[in-house]
């Protein structure tokens, strides 16, 4: 069970050897998500993460400017951020795998490979 290995249990969230519990973002994030567009500016949300995660929220919500997933971007990640959030590249390419609300994870086991 990897839920048992000490990496799990310390609190990681995300890395070998510890599985995601789910796909809701993690701790106070969703809080500093909705402060950010109550300030009114425009907001690029960009997410950092091994997998999909429940973005359901923000796809419509009004003052989320554009989503950017960007998987683990390894060493020169941030300024191929910096240059796409400046304008002086454009993202492009299609996701390796499917966005799903947290509401369908919880519908369909994880063994059903058929969905």
């Amino acid at each position: 069970d990897l839920s048992e290995s000490p990496r799990c249990r310390g609190g990681c969230l995300e890395s070998e050897g510890c599985d995601r519990p789910d796909i809701a973002l993690p701790g106070g994030q969703l809080q500093q998500i909705r402060a950010a567009v109550k300030t009114g500016i425009p907001v690029v949300l960009v997410l950092i993460s091994g997998g999909p995660l429940d973005i359901e929220e923000f796809v419509d919500l009004p003052g989320v400017a554009s989503i950017l997933w960007m998987g683990y971007p390894g060493q020169q990640g941030a300024l191929a951020l910096g240059s796409m959030l400046f304008g002086e590249s454009e993202p492009s390419g299609r996701l390796p795998q499917t966005f799903y609300r947290s509401s369908y994870v919880e519908q369909v086991e994880i063994t059903d490979l058929r969905t």
